[in-house]
């Protein structure tokens, strides 16, 4: 019983992982579609906030 959907399902596990590897690479060569002003950026360090 294992075999009969056992086989199947890696596979649409290792297309499915696929697919998004494929699409995280093209997000993450992407230019941002706007850059951060200096001012914002200063202002955000400074406050502690933000991505770490």
């Amino acid at each position: 019983m294992s075999t009969v959907f056992g086989g199947p399902v890696v596979k649409a596990a290792a297309f499915s992982y696929g697919v998004r590897k494929a699409l995280g690479n093209r997000a993450a060569e992407r230019p941002p579609a706007r850059p951060e002003p200096p001012a914002r950026r200063a202002l955000r360090q400074a406050s502690g906030k933000g991505r770490r």
